[in-house]
């Protein structure tokens, strides 16, 4: 496979990244060769789901590699996503710096995530971009956007002595279906009878970037950064909190974690919701998969975890590179049903915080305690698209308001279907070979050989193109 954008073949395919890991790329090819050799070998019923296990667990195992700095892994793409939608995984490219800065005694870290996924832009999307150019569009900034002292405060966060925060980021910290809808005006589209046309939002990639600092005097805190992929478009990240979490540590939810790791929420959180994030305190050892709701209406695709000294920060950058663009067919569906566009397009975010081993005093007996430590800390982010403009020529009024509507491209494929019904012959009109008494039978070239067996492997000689309806043809990478 030979990659047209050079960036993504030097992300992708660079030979010092894999020269560097622990299994060179041959040898990850000729390993995967032989696991499949041996399991021909003395292969049973009594052995072969076994088999069958050990080589995907290879097979996964063997789509992440690490080297340093830097990662390259396939992640979880689901199956109704609407941007790179024939590909279940995509690939990834991680890599981490970090930036010292010192005044005086102090020192502080900047410690940086930069997190790349999907496919490179299709042909046809790079032809237009070329015709009319792209632009990035800042869709929220919270520096910018939430000055006034109500809604900052929510952007601070803290947690207790022997426990952990969870916060499930809200719309501000990732691009939605509704921000496609206020952009391209997706519930307007109107999609011609059986799907004869396909159109795409020429999206060329989104991004979300967030900010993390420890804002603690003493101590050390552990951040994890969950990448969630949502496995049902009714849901959300709303309707997904909700269901983890009980409403209550008193009342016990069914799919909910057990009641007893929870801590919060209180009354107070009803009372005035955070506009940015839904957050829960819980005991240390609580995991999200404590949740049998969280298990089936959710997977998390990526975790990145880092620990932050006093005044550290750390700073996630996630682009996710649309390749042909977004499908507003499938996009409408995410806005219509009970989601409401407030899904994200990608992935979501979860932010799981949690302090360090230390010692606790009372103060009014002098007792002592050991557990983990408290913590404070603040977020910032900004998230935006890189689209393709419209270069609609103006001549008249009418014409402005048009462009004004329809700024950013949008390409309709034209989908091949039957042009005519072919012919048809109930079973009960065909006969067997010398069968009398039927309309039809059928001829066969040998006794011996049937011609309409397949091979086990599924592969086939002849297809009948014109009956065939592949969303590959849009979907798929362009590989030239």
């Amino acid at each position: 496979m030979r990659s047209r954008n050079p960036r993504y073949k030097t992300a992708f395919s660079n030979s010092s990244v894999f020269k560097s890991s622990k299994t060179s790329k041959p040898n990850r090819a000729s390993k995967v060769k032989n696991i499949k050799s041996d399991m021909a070998k003395g292969l049973s019923s009594n052995n072969g789901l076994y088999r069958a296990s050990q080589l995907l667990k290879t097979v996964e195992d063997l789509s992440s590699t690490e080297a340093g700095r830097y990662c390259i892994q396939l992640i979880s793409n689901g199956i109704s996503s609407a941007m790179n939608n024939s590909r279940s995984r995509l690939p990834s490219f991680s890599n981490t710096s970090t930036l010292v800065s010192r005044v005086g005694q102090d020192e502080t870290k900047t410690h940086s995530i930069n997190f790349k996924v999907g496919q490179p832009s299709t042909k046809s999307l790079r032809e237009a971009e070329s015709q009319h150019g792209s632009i990035y569009l800042q869709l929220s900034n919270t520096i910018s956007d939430s000055l006034d002292e109500g809604s900052r405060k929510f952007l601070k966060r803290n947690f207790g002595f022997n426990s952990k925060s969870y916060d499930f980021l809200n719309e501000k910290f990732y691009v939605t279906m509704n921000d496609y809808d206020q952009l391209y005006n997706i519930k307007g589209w109107k999609i011609p009878e059986h799907s004869l046309q396909v159109p795409y939002a020429l999206v060329k990639s989104e991004y979300t970037r967030l900010k993390i600092m420890n804002c603690n005097t003493y101590h050390r805190m552990r951040v994890k950064i969950h990448l969630i992929k949502l496995l049902d478009d009714d849901q959300t990240m709303h309707t997904l909190y909700r269901g983890t979490f009980n409403d209550s540590p008193e009342t016990q939810q069914r799919g909910a974690i057990p009641k007893i790791y929870q801590i919060s929420p209180d009354n107070q959180s009803k009372i005035i919701p955070n506009k940015f994030m839904n957050s829960v305190l819980a005991y240390s050892g609580t995991t999200l998969n404590m949740s049998s709701y969280f298990k089936r209406q959710a997977k998390i695709v990526k975790t990145f975890s880092k620990t932050l000294n006093p005044g550290d920060r750390l700073d996630f950058s996630m682009t996710h590179e649309a390749g042909p663009g977004l499908r507003i067919d499938i996009a409408q569906g995410y806005i219509d049903n009970s989601g409401k566009g407030l899904q994200p397009s990608a992935y979501g975010i979860v932010v799981e915080t949690q302090g360090v081993d230390c010692q606790l005093n009372k103060f009014i007996d002098n007792s002592i305690y050991q557990g983990t430590s408290p913590g404070w800390y603040s977020f910032e982010s900004t998230k935006g698209v890189t689209v393709v403009r419209n270069s609609t020529i103006v001549s008249s009024p009418q014409q402005l308001n048009s462009a004004l509507q329809n700024r950013y491209s949008i390409k309709v494929h034209e989908r091949r279907f039957l042009e005519s019904k072919p012919l048809y012959i109930p079973p009960e009109l065909i006969g067997q070979p010398g069968e009398n008494g039927k309309s039809f039978s059928v001829v066969s070239t040998s006794i011996e050989n049937i011609v309409y067996e397949k091979p086990i492997d599924g592969d086939e000689t002849e297809t009948t193109y014109s009956q065939q309806e592949l969303d590959e043809e849009y979907d798929e990478y362009d590989e030239e």
